[in-house]
């Protein structure tokens, strides 16, 4: 994914964090601090390209999973 994202590929980038979520997602309850810090990214990504329905489900998500995750004051206000 970080390579992905200095190179600009967003599409690349997308599909790395979505793998990488989805992993951690298997990996149960010892991965959801990870979880919720691959979404809120996600979240950020998909903000700064428009996609703000996407952004505010990510971030919705991420905060489910865990209510203290770090968010930017843009996707706090999505909430």
């Amino acid at each position: 994914a970080a390579i992905a994202g200095q190179l600009g590929d967003a599409d690349e980038l997308f599909a790395s964090l979505g793998k990488a979520i989805d992993i951690l997602a298997g990996q149960g309850e010892a991965a959801e601090f990870k979880r919720a810090r691959h979404l809120g990214l996600r979240a950020s990504l998909h903000l700064q390209l428009g996609q703000q329905d996407e952004a505010t489900r990510d971030a919705r998500q991420a905060r489910e999973i865990n209510p203290g995750v770090e968010l930017s004051a843009e996707l706090e206000a999505l909430l």
